[in-house]
């Protein structure tokens, strides 16, 4: 196994957060403070055991954002392993849920709290956590960078007023997204915007990155704002790009993302 530091995505003032690639394009992430651990949206879980051990980790919390089996599939195995708690939104879909989390939670790591976000649209019940304390977003399959999930259970009123809320996030906010979609994304968006400065200077990066299969998480909420079409319904300038000037925000929106649906 390769050693840690190449999987560190992030180091702030109390925690480091490592990012495990998992399945074709999902991402698993390890929060860690001083020997303890949390992991996010376990979609396996051998990864991760192997981590645990060679590390002298304790894994206390498994993280879910939503019930589907890509980012629940490591949960069981990880749970009878170690005997961390799973924790997730109340939903019976999920694996192995020991404590149902809502809407105005927090959740203790040490000292750094994480606030439990209601993020319906890509499922009804899912969730994100955020905290305020290291600026940092575990956003599932909500919000990618530069995109955003399919609008499987919910409505697309439901999946923009979501995304709207993470919008207002503060701008320095890393955003740690369920999978790595930012390629295709971004030319998605450059098919919508051709002349959107910040798209083709983001799409210029990412593919470089990509080239060279260097991960792209975590991006910024301030970069979202700017180059992801999906936060951008209520921009006159992406109406115009698409032909929809006089539609509300919300038929922009659900125009997109059937679009993206058909990309």
């Amino acid at each position: 196994m390769e050693n840690s530091s190449s999987f560190v995505a992030f180091t702030g003032p109390h925690l480091r957060v490592l990012r495990l690639p998992a399945l074709s394009d999902n991402y698993i992430y390890i929060i860690i403070r001083d020997d303890r651990a949390a992991v996010v949206d376990p979609a396996g879980s051998t990864m991760v055991e192997d981590l645990l051990k060679r590390y002298k980790l304790k894994l206390e919390y498994i993280l879910c954002t939503h019930h589907h089996f890509d980012h629940t599939g490591g949960n069981m195995a990880l749970k009878e392993v170690t005997g961390c708690e799973v924790l997730g939104p109340e939903d019976k879909r999920i694996t192995g849920l020991d404590r149902a989390v809502r809407e105005g939670d927090k959740i203790y790591f040490g000292t750094v709290a994480f606030d439990v976000l209601s993020v319906p649209g890509h499922t009804i019940t899912h969730i994100v956590y955020y905290s305020a304390d290291e600026g940092i977003l575990f956003s599932g399959d909500c919000l990618f960078e530069a995109g955003c999930g399919r609008i499987f259970e919910g409505t697309p009123e439901q999946m923009w007023g979501s995304l709207c809320r993470l919008r207002s996030l503060p701008g320095g906010t890393k955003i740690f997204p369920g999978h790595e979609y930012t390629l295709e994304n971004l030319e998605f968006a450059a098919s919508l915007e051709p002349e959107n400065r910040a798209v083709q200077v983001r799409l210029e990066s990412v593919r470089k990155m990509r080239k060279k299969n260097i991960p792209t998480v975590p991006a910024l909420i301030s970069e979202e704002r700017v180059s992801n079409p999906f936060f951008r319904a209520d921009d006159p300038l992406l109406g115009k790009a698409i032909g929809m000037e006089s539609n509300t925000e919300i038929e922009i929106f659900a125009a997109v993302r059937k679009m993206k649906d058909r990309y």
